[in-house]
Formats: structure tokens, C-alpha cells, sequence
């Protein structure tokens, strides 16, 4: 089966969204490691992603107005987000005989996340 993109269709969909996307996020890179900063901004791409910012509004800033509970799930939510996006359950199952190793050096995840991905 062959699948082909309409590019300029897609383009221009694409276009329109960004034009609507109104979320910043900022970080200071000479701080943490490498493996860290790669994790925190997939899981901020998943609270963009996955509404967070749009269905809740009171986590446009901050948390406030949520209680803790919500904000556990929406905090589980994103991370689970990073952890597929950075290591596909759908491709780690492929690999036989995977480690958390073998997770942190293909993936470049850290140790903890590694291990996560490992139990999924």
C-alpha cells in the first residue's frame, strides 16, 4: 500500500494551526543534563498536545485552581506522552531480549525513563 501527503494541503493546514497556537515555553539549557531537557520539553509538547492548556484554564500559568488530583493526572498524562513519543512502546517491542540499557543508549533517555519505558 502506498500512502503519499498532500503537501500543499498540509502546509497550509499546518499554517493555520501554528497561526492559532499561542504557547510558550522556555528553559535554561546550561542546566541539567542533555537526557533531562530532551524529556521535560516532550512532556511539555504533551500538555500542548494533549489539551491541557486549552481544556483547563486554570493551568494556563499555573496550577492554581486545580486540585492535586487533577493535576497528578494531567502531570501523568504529559509524561506518558514523552515516554511513547521518545520510546515507541510499538517499536521497543520489536527488539528481543530489550534491557533498560538498551533502552537509554537507543532512545537517549535517562535511567529512570529507561526503566519506565522498560515496564510499559
Amino acid at each position: 500500500m502506498k500512502f503519499s501527503w498532500n503537501t500543499r494541503l498540509l502546509s497550509s493546514r499546518y499554517r493555520q494551526w501554528l497561526s492559532s497556537v499561542s504557547m510558550r515555553t522556555s528553559w535554561n539549557a546550561c542546566h541539567g543534563p542533555r537526557l533531562g531537557i530532551r524529556f521535560t520539553l516532550a512532556h511539555e509538547l504533551g500538555h500542548f498536545f494533549l489539551g491541557h492548556l486549552t481544556d483547563y484554564d486554570q493551568t494556563r500559568l499555573d496550577r492554581g485552581g486545580i486540585s492535586n488530583d487533577e493535576y497528578q493526572v494531567l502531570e501523568t498524562e504529559a509524561h506518558l506522552f514523552a515516554s511513547e513519543l521518545l520510546a515507541p512502546t510499538a517499536v521497543l517491542k520489536q527488539i528481543p531480549d530489550l534491557t533498560e540499557d538498551d533502552i537509554h543508549l537507543l532512545c537517549f533517555l535517562s535511567r529512570e525513563a529507561s526503566k519506565i519505558a522498560l515496564r510499559r
